[in-house]
């Protein structure tokens, strides 16, 4: 063998929220092949999706609760989530009742850092006002928590209110983690003649967090 190695590309695996990180490289670290290099810094490829983890909390008064199908569209950085209905709650077999918190989880677009939101609902049912005291999303990716204050009628019918509100993030918590993260990290060689390496290997993650 030789220390020459061919990379292909580089797949990691994030256990906490089981997503899947693909760097490629498809080149040469050898110092006698390619550009002579023996390391290299590699780039994630795109995300398309991400795990949302959203929170409704209905005000507990009397009337708050809605039986109106519920939907949310968020906004990042980067793009939006268009409508995403708020069907199954993993806490409450009824959502959206007087007093309930709702968790629902949901796989959609990676928007990146959230913006804002807006919520509403269809107005179908004759119990259809609902009074929503705030929203809380969790992105699992990033370890961090929005919290989007509501604290009025989503409603067609009551005055000042409408059946659909924009709500803007008021804080921004780092979730907690723990210092050190067990990775799944897998390593492909290309299939090309004398791509392998006896050399040992080393690898360095940098992440969006700083580290102190």
């Amino acid at each position: 063998g030789s220390a020459g190695w061919y990379l292909d590309r580089i797949e990691i695996i994030d256990p906490e929220t089981g997503l899947r990180y693909h760097f490629i490289c498809q080149r040469w670290l050898a110092v006698d092949e390619d550009d002579k290099k023996i390391s290299r810094e590699i780039y994630a490829s795109e995300h398309k999706n991400t795990t949302y983890r959203i929170k409704t909390i209905t005000a507990d008064v009397f009337g708050s609760g809605t039986d109106s199908k519920v939907y949310i569209i968020i906004f990042g950085e980067n793009n939006d989530t268009g409508k995403i209905p708020l069907v199954k709650s993993t806490t409450h077999k009824n959502p959206f009742e007087r007093g309930n918190a709702d968790l629902f989880e949901i796989e959609n677009i990676d928007v990146g850092q959230l913006k804002k939101i807006k919520i509403g609902h269809d107005d179908s049912d004759l119990l259809s006002d609902w009074l929503l005291e705030r929203v809380e999303i969790n992105i699992p990716k990033l370890g961090r928590t929005w919290i989007f204050p509501c604290d009025k009628w989503i409603s067609k019918t009551k005055k000042n209110a409408q059946p659909e509100v924009e709500l803007y993030p008021i804080d921004m918590s780092t979730g907690i983690k723990p210092s050190n993260i067990l990775y799944e990290i897998k390593v492909y060689t290309s299939k090309i003649s004398g791509a392998g390496t006896d050399a040992n290997v080393y690898i360095q993650i940098y992440g969006l967090k700083k580290i102190n």
